[in-house]
């Protein structure tokens, strides 16, 4: 069992909630579990930061809404059961990777979005990921990612090409039903 407490601190002026062109987002939160309570006993933090800056895009075919948009997270954890350790690699970190199960971990997302319609979009991305604690090489991935706000949810379609698998044409296919940042 696990009886924990989070606190945490938010900050945020984008101009959007479904497509953020200009504006910060930051947190930060603390989680504490056990101590206090019966179950498992650790401590994590986490900490990230968001930056969104327009792109107009305004061409002979097409002139649309474009944004760049950039996270920083890291994340730090001490005595986290395995359960608990974060994952790096995946839909939420370095799209298209392996997932390895780590205790400290710095990301950086870096994406330019186009709104194709109110509430859907598309996005080329660069994620580089490493671990701060375990012997995992870093991992990164570039790709494309098609995400729809569909009935109060968002649904992501990622293709990605990581590093940490063989190069080839091929890329890996991931499906997520929330948002990335």
């Amino acid at each position: 069992p696990r009886t924990a407490v989070r606190v945490g601190l938010n900050y945020s002026d984008r101009d959007s909630f479904l497509f953020p062109r200009r504006g910060w987002h930051a947190g930060v939160s603390v989680e504490k579990a056990g101590t206090f309570a019966p179950g498992v006993t650790y401590l994590s933090t986490r900490a990230e930061v968001a930056r969104y800056s327009p792109i107009d895009v305004d061409t002979a075919i097409w002139e649309g809404r474009a944004a760049l948009a950039q996270r920083l997270l890291l994340r730090v954890g001490w005595d986290l059961p395995e359960r608990y350790r974060f994952p790096l690699g995946g839909v939420d970190s370095v799209r298209g990777a392996k997932v390895d199960m780590v205790d400290r971990m710095a990301l950086l997302n870096t994406e330019v979005r186009f709104e194709l319609a109110p509430g859907f979009g598309l996005a080329g991305f660069w994620d580089v990921g490493t671990s701060l604690s375990a012997d995992v090489p870093p991992k990164s991935s570039v790709g494309f990612e098609l995400t729809a706000y569909i009935a109060g949810m968002y649904v992501r379609l990622v293709t990605a090409w990581p590093s940490d698998r063989p190069a080839t044409w091929v890329p890996v296919f991931e499906f997520a039903m929330n948002p990335l940042f």
